[in-house]
This record gives C-alpha cells, structure tokens and sequence, in this order.
C-alpha cells in the first residue's frame, strides 16, 4: 500500500522521531504489531518523499539503524529545538506541501493525506489538522513558504520551537487554515497515540483484537470494536495528554 500522491513531487512528508522520548525512552522502537512503531509509522509512504526528523548524538543511533533497514532518508538535527529539524528540511526542501506525522502515532490515517492536499489546494489554503478523529490517527499538512515565514520573527515562543506548528493556527496567526472533518466524532475520544506502557498495551491489544497490523486498521474497524468492546479502550485512559506549553 502506497499513499496515492506517493507520484507528486511537491509534497514531502516529515516523521518526527527520536530515541530517548522523555516519557517512554525508546519507544519508536518497541513492538507495535509484528514490527517497530516507527516501521509501522512509516509504512505506505514513499521513501523517495519521506524524511525521518531525528536527533544529533548517539542515543539516537538505534534510530538511525532502523530507519536505514526500512530504507529511508534521515536528517539529525537538535534534540532540544524540535522546529530548526523542521526548518532546516524545509529551507532544503523545493516541496509546496509539507506533512508533519510524529512516530508515535502507528494508526495515522494516512488514507486522509491526498484529501488534506487537495483540500488545501482548492480553497487557496496553509494549514490543515483534521477533526473528528481519535488522538494518534491525525496529521499536520501546511504549505513550506507559509512555514518558512514564521522564522521572520525575531525570537520564536518556546511552545513553537517546542511544538513545531502553533505559528500557523494559533489566534493572530495570518495562515489560512482550511477545516477537514474525518467523522468519526464518536470515537474521537480514544486514546491511540504512544506515550507510555500502557498506550502501547492497548494499541498492540487493539491489533490483535482486529487481526491487523496498527498501521492497517481503518477507522471503521476502530468503531466497530470500540461499540463491541468499550471497556478495551478504558486502560489508558488515565494517561494525561502533554499540554502546549508544558515543556
């Protein structure tokens, strides 16, 4: 499975990964189904317009070992200035369109990237997030020179550097942000993103449970266990979510 703009050359899709994660040190490279989470992250993108966004130093080596086995590029760049790896893609980058995906989120819905780009297109768009999903299915799209303006500041708060994308949807902001309803409201209260032991108890649980692999299963398949079983979704629920302006 290919995304279906896997033949475009202006969009390039950025993985943010790195090995000492400060919740779950490692984490990208723990089993997520029958591979790692960044394997199951990256798959079903072209690797030919894919960059994993590591870190400098040999903590993340590990990292840089898996991403060469599954055959993709990698930038390292600063552990603590999480946006200059961004930047520094960006300036090097002649993409229009850039994807921000984290590799903690093995259920991206990736099935929703080639309607974010064409959405954005159509309405003369910057920014897109889509709503109406589960936290850990979702993804940034935003265009690279909307981006690259956000350096013309002379300092950027510690949230962006930290966050990588609040200049461009934050209130005063001059990006143009363009709506996208998933629709699956109902579900959107699940917790799927990768944070700790218990996140990845349950999205390995999940996996079993539908007989897919996280990066297969589909939003309806997601329902349709979740209506079954609700008590399934329940084990995470005590993980707290990291704020915008917690460091």
């Amino acid at each position: 499975m290919e995304t279906d703009f896997s033949s475009r050359n202006d969009v390039l899709v950025l993985v943010q990964a790195r090995y000492l994660a400060s919740r779950l040190p490692g984490k990208v490279l723990m089993r997520a189904g029958s591979s790692t989470l960044l394997a199951q992250v990256l798959f079903g993108l072209n690797a030919d317009q894919t960059l994993v966004l590591g870190v400098l130093g040999r903590s993340d080596d590990p990292v840089a070992s898996e991403v060469n086995r599954l055959g993709f590029n990698l930038f390292r760049g600063s552990e603590s200035q999480v946006i200059s790896r961004f930047h520094h893609a960006a300036l090097v980058s002649d993409a229009q369109w850039l994807i921000r995906i984290t590799a903690d989120n093995p259920m991206t819905q990736k099935c929703f990237l080639s309607d974010a780009i064409k959405r954005l297109e159509d309405e003369g768009g910057d920014y897109l997030c889509p709503t109406g999903l589960p936290l850990g299915c979702g993804f940034e799209v935003f265009r690279r020179s909307t981006f690259l303006r956000m350096f013309s500041r002379p300092t950027l708060p510690a949230h962006w550097v930290e966050h990588v994308t609040p200049g461009l949807y934050e209130e005063g902001s001059t990006a143009i942000r363009v709506p996208l309803d998933a629709g699956y409201q109902d579900i959107a209260h699940l917790r799927l993103t990768v944070d700790s032991d218990l996140d990845l108890k349950l999205v390995n649980q999940v996996s079993e449970a539908l007989n897919l692999e996280p990066a297969s299963i589909t939003l309806p398949s997601l329902r349709e266990l979740y209506i079954k079983n609700p008590q399934l979704f329940e084990m995470n629920q005590s993980v707290k979510q990291k704020g915008l302006f917690e460091a």
